[in-house]
């Protein structure tokens, strides 16, 4: 079993088609289901398994009700693992829109996990019951025994897995060492992402990674290389972007042989049509202008690790803001070099970043980085639940496997949360 590193993030949307269960993130449930690879589902760390009600046996006739409505208090779901428990870490109700609800099991976040055809997570059995009603609504069972073998729930092509019935899962079943490309395990998930250890090295220029995967999926173990004679270990990646005529922006690391990496997207765009307008809402409400940004106008690279930023052409009192993805604002402190008009600061990108002439409402978060006199003044509080809790960049332009980021995918399902429960 891989080992993980814990560190909060939640995110593709690998989906919900008729009765498949689906791979998502916290605001993507929707999408195509598929798999890494030919013998299960697989999962990026930090993404969810996603159940639709109908999908759990569910509808308007048998679900619990509290005033004519689906009450998730009424609707017990228990989900049992075989393997991989510990890799789970929330699970509960979502409320997705005004009327439906979707059952969302989040996984751990890892930097370090890899795919490798193997079951890390096995669902066995699923139970729902609702409130006031003796007999479960459904009483799945996935894995069973065989003459002492224990045998698992497939279905006969990776194909097949969009059409899988959870609430049905038939008597197709087969043992661990039979999984093939036309016993491919139903229930069954390959945990971690694509490992690369070729693609990502050095060149003149720093670091260089071909055939670069923005969506999260893939990690990338940085390689030394040889340039112009000399062996070289150590490098800057950096990304540049000037958006609709504001201050160009540098964001740069310094990586090392032997580091892994991955890499996603920020884009305003992702971001729902509330969380735009909370956030336009807060630049109105100071009238303030953006002087600057990083994935405002349009998507732009990001990478798992803290980014330094260098904006040219900026002033003293400038600000620097993260948007979550409620659209409340995390303030970067900054730090200004009078001599050259540049203003710097630091973080882990989970969104686009803007420079505004005036304070807007925001969270605090990390220190300014680069050399000068800091800025001043101070900005009023917001209560906005996501702001600076996310660890991770936002995977791809529709957040694959939620992305975190979906890079990262995102902090763990929190304002939708019904209901949701730890482990």
């Amino acid at each position: 079993m891989k080992k993980v590193l814990a560190f909060a993030m939640a995110a593709v949307m690998l989906c919900s088609v008729a009765f498949g269960l689906s791979i998502g993130n916290e605001n993507d449930f929707d999408g195509t289901t598929a798999a890494e690879n030919i013998y299960m589902h697989s999962v990026t760390p930090g993404q969810s398994i996603v159940f639709t009600q109908e999908e759990l046996g569910l509808n308007d006739s048998n679900w619990g009700k509290t005033d004519g409505n689906f009450d998730p208090a009424k609707n017990k779901v228990t989900i049992t693992f075989a393997v991989g428990n510990e890799l789970i870490t929330s699970q509960g109700w979502i409320k997705t829109d005004a009327t439906t609800y979707k059952y969302v099991v989040n996984t751990k976040a890892s930097e370090t996990a890899v795919l490798d055809n193997n079951a890390d997570l096995i669902i066995s059995a699923i139970k729902v019951t609702v409130y006031g009603v003796s007999k479960p609504i459904l009483d799945a069972k996935y894995v069973k025994d065989v003459s002492g073998v224990t045998h698992y729930a497939y279905v006969d092509s990776v194909e097949a897995l969009a059409s899988f019935k959870v609430n049905e899962p038939g008597e197709n079943f087969c043992a661990m060492n039979e999984k093939a490309e036309d016993h491919v395990l139903a229930m069954a998930f390959d945990y971690g992402r694509k490992s690369d250890d070729t693609n990502a090295t050095f060149d003149k220029n720093g670091v260089v990674v071909n055939s670069i995967d923005l969506t999260g999926k893939t990690i990338y173990t940085v390689k030394a290389a040889t340039v112009d004679g000399k062996y070289v270990n150590s490098g800057v990646w950096s990304v540049s972007a000037q958006e609709n005529g504001g201050g160009k922006i540098t964001a740069s690391v310094t990586l090392n042989a032997g580091d892994k990496v991955y890499f996603g997207t920020v884009n305003k765009a992702n971001l729902s049509a509330n969380a735009q307008k909370t956030f336009l809402d807060n630049l109105n409400r100071h009238s303030a202008t953006i002087k600057a940004s990083y994935g405002y106008e349009s998507a732009q690279n990001t990478i798992n690790k803290t980014l330094q930023f260098a904006v040219d052409g900026m002033r003293a009192e400038y600000r620097a803001y993260m948007i979550n993805r409620d659209g409340t604002a995390t303030r970067l402190d900054t730090t200004f070099d009078k001599e050259n008009g540049i203003l710097s600061f630091s973080g882990l990108l989970t969104g686009p970043v803007v420079v505004t002439d005036k304070a807007l409402s925001a969270t605090s978060s990390g220190s300014g980085s680069g050399s000068g006199s800091s800025s001043s003044g101070s900005d009023s509080s917001s209560s906005g639940s996501n702001g600076g809790s996310q660890t991770n960049p936002e995977t791809g332009s529709n957040s694959i496997v939620g992305a975190a980021v979906a890079l990262a995918a995102v902090t763990a399902v929190s304002a939708a949360a019904i209901s949701l429960k730890k482990r």
